[in-house]
C-alpha cells in the first residue's frame, strides 16, 4: 500500500471513515492498515534498558530495597503511530516501559510483590546414576564398575538409604587425604593420561623402565638402588611422607561455632562418627546422613548428658536408674559401669510410645523387669516368659523336653500386663506371622446348605466377600449384598461354583526319567531348573590371554559387526518347537557358528522368547559339537536338560543380586560336555540397579566359551547400559494364524472343537500361553458373545453403561478365579516354607507385586480380546450399511486410545464406562 491515494489524495484518518462502516471488523482492519502504513514511514524508536533500585523505610523502622527493570523510551519514533500489543510478562523485562528517572527522584509505589527463589539440591547418586557419571568422566571402564560399587559399600564409604548412596564421614576423610596428598592420582584425567602412556609403551614410542621410574621415584632413568638421591616427587615420596600426617586435622570437618565462639566439628572415629566441641564429644547416630548434621543438631547431641539422665533409685538394689541415648536407640540402665569391670549393667530399650525426656522412674523399673516370667501353663507344665525381641513383643513357652513355642503380641504394653488367662488365649490362637492380622469374624451366618449339609457363612476375603460352607467357596456377584444375602442365593452361588469343577492347577509336566550316561572322567551334573539358585561359589577368573588346554575358544566377532551368512550352519531342526518368528529364527541361525558375547531378545509376553532362546542355544552348542552327537544334544537342550545351557530367572518379582551372582559364577565355569556354554537370563526387564551393576562387566567380558542370551519384555532405563553390550533381536507378538496353527498341532488340544481353538487364537492378543488357557475355558465363548452384544444394547444412558460394565467385570472376575486359586496355593506353600525354615524365598511385597502384575495382564488381555470383538461389530455394521464409516472409525479410535492406556495400570471399570459412553449404538447413522 502507498501512503497516499491517487492524484496525491491522502488516506483518510480512521476516525473519519468509521461512520461509513457498519461492520466492527472492517473498522479494526482499516485502523490497523492505516497505523502500519503510517508507522512504516516514520523513524525508528530509540531507548535504553535500565534497572532501578529504590530504598524506603518501613513502618517498623526496617530498611527495605525494591527494584524493577524495564525500558525508558528516549525517542518514540514510529511508536507514536503504531505499537504492537503484547502480553506483558514479568520474565520479559525489556517489554516493561518505565518513565525517565534520575537518581534521587521520589517515586510513589503502587504495588510491591515479594519474590522468593528456592532451589532443590541435586539428587543423591544411585548405583546406576553413579555408573553413568563414571562413563561421562571416562573413569574406569564397564568391566570395573561392579567392583567399584562393591568396594565403596564394603569399605564403608557409602551406605544405602533405599536405592540412594549416602556418603559417610569416613568417605569425606579419605577424599580429603587423597586430594591433599595424592592430588595428581585422583585427577579425573589421570587414567586417560596413563592409558595414553601405556599405549605409547606398547607401540614402542616410550620405554617401560624409565616411565615406571618417573612414576614411582619421580625421576627419569633406571631405578637406582635405594631410590634416587635427594628424594623425588613420585609415588614413593608421597607414601614416605604419610607418617608425618596430622590425622586429627585431616579427620576434622567444621560444622559451625556455638554462642561462645567455640568451634563445633564432626569427626570419624574408631567407634563411629562423633561431634566435638573442645574436649566435649558426643556420638552421632549411624543413620544420620552428614548433610543433616547441622549446628543445631550437633549442639543438641553435645547437650545430652554423657551418663544419661538420672531418673531415681531402684528401691530393691539401691542403684541409680539412668535414661540414655545410644547408637541403637534410647534405653534405660540400672547402675553405672564400674571402671575395670567387664560386667555390664542391666539395660532395656524404650517402648515405641516412650520418649527419653519424659520417661519416669516407674516406667524405667517396669522396662528393667523384662524379660518377665508370667507363670507356668498347667496344661503342659511349660514356663511362659514375656520378651521384647528384635521384631516386637512375644511370648515364649519352654516345655519339659526342651522344645519351645511362641506367640506374637500386638502391643508392647502387654509384656507388663498379660496374665496366664491372656497367655492361654494367645496360645489357643493359631500361630501367625509378624504383622499378619488376626482372622476376621464372619460377616453373616446363614442356614445349612442343602447339598453339603453344612452351615453357610459370608466372609470377607482378599478379593472381596464370599460365601462358604467349609468345603466350597463362591465369590459374591455384582449386586449381591452380604447384609441381605438369603440362604437360597448362597446355595445357588455354591451350586454354580461346584458345577464348574475344581480349579485346574498349572505346572510343568514331569520329564521322563533319563538314564545317566556313564563316563570315566566325570559325572554329569544334575539338571538345573529355571530360577533355581546354584551353590554360591567364588567365580574362578580365567587368565585373560591364555588358551585353556583341551578347550576350543570361540572366535567372536565385534558386536558392531553384523555379518549375515548365506545359510545356517547348524541343523534347522533345533528350531522345531518355535512358533512363528521367522525373521528372528533366520537371523539367529546365521549367528550360531560365530556368535558374539551377548544377545537380547525383546518382545511381549507369550511371543515365544524362551523357546527361541533354547533353540538358538541348541544351534550354538550343536555347531561346535561332534556331528554324531547333534541330534542328542539338540533334544536335551530343547527340553532344558543339557548341562551347558543354563536358564536362570528371578526368584521373586525382580532379578536381584543373588541371581546375578549365579550368572557371574556360571559365566566363568568351563563347559561340562561340549566346547560352548549358553546362559539364558529370563525377565531381565525387571533387573535391579545393584544386579545390573554386578552383571555389566560379566556380560561385556564373559568367559572365552560363554554366550549370553537375555530375555526382556522391554528395555527400561535400568537396562540401557547392559542392552548396549548386546545384539538386540526384536520378537513381535504372534499373529492369530500362527497361534491357531500351534493350537491345532498340540496333541493335548486336538480333541477340542475347531471353532473353540480358532476363537482362543483370536482372543489371545498375540500371547500363545493365554491362547492355551482360553482353549480350555468353556466360558470364553460366552464372554465374547456378551462383548458382541454391547453395541446393540447401548442407548446412550449411564444406567445401561453401568449394567453392561458390571456384567462384563463379573464375568472376567469368574474367569480369574481359577488363576487366583493357583496363586493362593502358591502363597500358602511359601508361608509353609517360611514357617518351617524361618524365611521366604520371595518377600511378601515382591509376591504381591508379581501377583498384581499377573492379574493386570489377565484383565488387559480380556479387554484387548473384547475390543477386537467390538471392532469387528462396527466393521460389519459399516459393510451392512447400518452405520457410517465415520462413526465406526471414531469408535475404533476410542478403543485404540484405551488400549494404549492399559499399560499404565488404570481402573478397568472406570475406563470401560468412559469408553461405552463414547461408543455409538449400532442403530445410529
Amino acid at each position: 500500500m502507498r501512503p497516499s491515494g491517487p492524484a496525491g489524495e491522502q488516506f483518510r484518518h480512521p476516525d473519519d471513515v468509521e461512520r461509513l462502516m457498519s461492520n466492527a471488523d472492517m473498522k479494526s482492519v482499516y485502523r490497523l492498515v492505516w497505523q502500519r502504513t503510517v508507522a512504516s514511514q516514520m523513524t525508528d524508536a530509540t531507548g535504553e534498558t535500565v534497572s532501578v533500585r529504590m530504598g524506603a523505610v518501613l513502618a517498623s523502622g526496617r530498611d527495605a530495597e525494591m527494584g524493577t527493570s524495564g525500558t525508558v523510551i528516549t525517542h518514540p519514533g514510529f511508536r507514536l503511530a503504531y505499537v504492537e500489543e503484547t502480553e506483558e510478562s514479568d520474565d520479559d523485562e525489556q517489554q516493561r516501559q518505565l518513565p525517565a528517572m534520575a537518581e534521587g527522584d521520589v517515586l510513589a509505589v503502587g504495588d510491591v510483590t515479594a519474590e522468593g527463589h528456592s532451589t532443590q539440591p541435586p539428587a543423591r547418586f544411585t548405583e546406576a546414576s553413579l555408573i553413568k557419571r563414571l562413563e561421562e568422566l571416562g573413569v574406569g571402564r564397564p568391566s570395573t564398575y561392579a567392583s567399584i560399587m562393591n568396594t565403596i559399600l564394603d569399605r564403608g564409604y557409602v551406605w544405602k538409604k533405599g536405592t540412594a548412596l549416602v556418603p559417610t564421614w569416613t568417605a569425606f576423610a579419605v577424599v580429603k587425604l587423597m586430594e591433599e596428598r595424592f592430588g595428581d592420582l585422583v585427577d579425573y584425567a589421570f587414567t586417560a593420561r596413563m592409558e595414553d602412556d601405556l599405549d605409547a609403551i606398547a607401540n614402542g614410542d616410550k620405554e617401560m623402565v624409565p616411565w615406571l621410574s618417573k612414576f614411582y621415584w619421580g625421576t627419569d632413568g633406571p631405578i637406582p638402588p635405594g631410590g634416587p638421591q635427594g628424594g623425588g616427587s613420585g609415588l614413593h615420596a608421597m607414601v614416605e611422607n604419610l607418617p608425618g600426617l596430622d590425622v586429627r586435622e585431616l579427620n576434622a570437618f567444621a560444622i559451625g561455632v556455638d554462642a561462645d565462639g567455640v568451634a563445633v566439628e564432626a569427626r570419624s572415629g574408631k567407634y563411629g562418627p562423633f561431634v566435638s566441641r573442645g574436649t566435649d564429644t558426643a556420638p552421632v547416630p549411624e543413620d544420620l546422613p552428614p548433610d543433616e548434621l547441622t549446628l543445631d543438631k550437633a549442639l543438641e547431641l553435645l547437650s545430652a548428658p554423657r551418663e544419661g539422665r538420672v531418673l531415681g533409685t531402684d528401691p530393691d538394689t539401691g542403684m541409680e536408674v539412668y535414661a540414655k541415648a545410644g547408637r541403637f536407640g534410647p534405653y534405660v540402665q540400672l547402675g553405672a559401669m564400674e571402671e575395670g569391670s567387664k560386667v555390664k549393667p542391666p539395660t532395656s530399650s524404650l517402648f515405641n510410645r516412650m520418649a527419653l525426656d519424659t520417661i519416669t522412674l516407674d516406667d524405667a523399673l517396669a522396662l528393667l523387669s523384662l524379660p518377665r516370667v508370667v507363670g507356668v501353663d498347667p496344661a503342659d507344665g511349660g514356663e511362659v516368659i514375656a520378651l521384647n525381641g528384635r521384631y516386637g513383643p512375644y511370648l515364649q513357652k519352654t516345655l519339659a523336653d526342651g522344645s519351645s513355642d511362641s506367640r506374637s503380641l500386638d502391643d508392647e504394653d502387654q509384656l507388663l500386663t498379660i496374665d496366664m488367662a491372656g497367655v492361654a488365649e494367645a496360645f489357643a490362637q493359631p500361630k501367625r506371622r509378624r504383622g499378619q492380622a488376626a482372622p476376621k469374624p464372619p460377616l453373616k451366618e446363614l442356614g445349612v446348605d442343602p447339598v453339603s449339609g453344612k452351615p453357610m457363612v459370608v466372609k470377607e476375603g482378599r478379593w472381596g466377600p464370599y460365601v462358604t460352607d467349609g468345603e466350597t467357596n463362591a465369590s459374591l456377584r455384582t449386586g449381591d449384598d452380604p447384609e441381605t444375602l438369603t440362604d437360597e442365593r448362597a446355595s445357588e452361588l455354591l451350586g454354580d461354583r461346584r458345577s464348574r469343577g475344581p480349579a485346574k492347577k498349572g505346572g510343568r509336566k514331569k520329564a521322563a526319567k533319563k538314564t545317566a550316561r556313564k563316563s570315566a572322567a566325570r559325572k554329569a551334573p544334575a539338571r538345573r531348573r529355571p530360577g533355581r539358585l546354584l551353590p554360591r561359589r567364588r567365580p574362578r577368573r580365567l587368565p585373560p590371554r591364555r588358551q585353556r588346554p583341551g578347550r576350543p575358544r570361540l572366535q567372536r566377532r565385534p558386536m558392531t559387526q553384523r555379518r549375515v551368512m548365506a545359510t545356517p550352519t547348524a541343523d534347522p531342526d533345533c528350531y522345531r518347537q518355535v512358533v512363528g518368528q521367522r525373521a528372528a529364527r533366520e537371523f539367529l541361525a546365521t549367528q550360531a557358528a560365530d556368535p558374539v558375547n551377548a544377545y537380547m531378545l525383546v518382545g511381549p509376553p507369550g511371543s515365544g522368547k524362551l523357546d527361541l532362546a533354547l533353540a538358538f542355544a541348541a544351534d550354538v552348542v550343536c555347531a561346535h559339537a561332534d556331528p554324531a552327537e547333534r541330534d542328542r544334544i539338540c533334544d536335551l537342550v530343547l527340553r532344558n536338560m543339557f548341562a551347558d545351557v543354563i536358564v536362570q530367572g528371578a526368584e521373586g518379582a525382580r532379578v536381584r543380586r543373588p541371581e546375578a551372582e549365579v550368572l557371574t559364577a556360571e559365566a566363568f565355569r568351563k563347559p561340562t560336555e561340549g566346547a560352548v556354554k549358553v546362559i539364558i537370563g529370563v525377565g531381565f526387564d525387571t533387573i535391579t540397579d545393584e544386579a545390573a551393576a554386578l552383571l555389566l562387566k560379566t556380560i561385556e567380558e564373559p568367559g572365552p566359551s560363554v554366550v549370553f542370551v537375555l530375555l526382556a519384555e522391554n528395555v527400561p532405563a535400568d537396562l540401557v547400559t547392559i542392552a548396549s553390550r548386546c545384539v538386540r533381536v526384536d520378537i513381535p507378538a504372534l499373529s492369530a494364524d500362527e497361534i491357531s496353527e500351534a493350537l491345532f498341532a498340540d496333541p493335548e488340544l486336538a480333541a477340542l472343537p475347531t471353532a473353540q481353538l480358532e476363537r482362543a487364537a483370536a482372543g489371545a492378543v498375540g500371547d500363545l500361553r493365554r491362547a492355551r488357557v482360553l482353549a480350555t475355558d468353556e466360558r470364553f465363548a460366552v464372554r465374547l458373545d456378551t462383548w458382541a452384544a454391547v453395541p446393540s444394547r447401548l442407548d446412550g444412558t449411564g444406567a445401561t453403561v453401568r449394567r453392561l460394565v458390571a456384567e462384563l467385570m463379573s464375568m472376567m472376575d469368574e474367569a480369574w478365579e481359577p488363576i487366583e486359586v493357583v496363586l493362593a496355593a502358591e502363597t500358602a506353600a511359601a508361608d509353609a516354607e517360611a514357617e518351617q525354615y524361618g524365611s521366604r524365598r520371595e518377600s511378601r511385597t515382591d509376591e504381591k507385586a508379581r501377583h498384581a502384575r499377573i492379574k493386570r495382564r489377565f484383565y488387559n488381555g480380556e479387554l484387548q480380546a473384547g475390543f477386537g470383538v467390538l471392532a469387528r461389530c462396527y466393521r460389519d455394521a459399516v459393510l451392512a450399511g447400518t452405520m457410517t464409516a465415520v462413526g465406526a472409525s471414531d469408535a475404533v479410535d476410542a478403543m485404540s486410545r484405551l488400549s494404549s492406556v492399559l499399560v499404565r495400570n488404570p481402573n478397568h471399570k472406570l475406563q470401560l464406562q468412559a469408553l461405552f459412553l463414547k461408543l455409538p449404538p449400532l442403530s445410529s447413522r
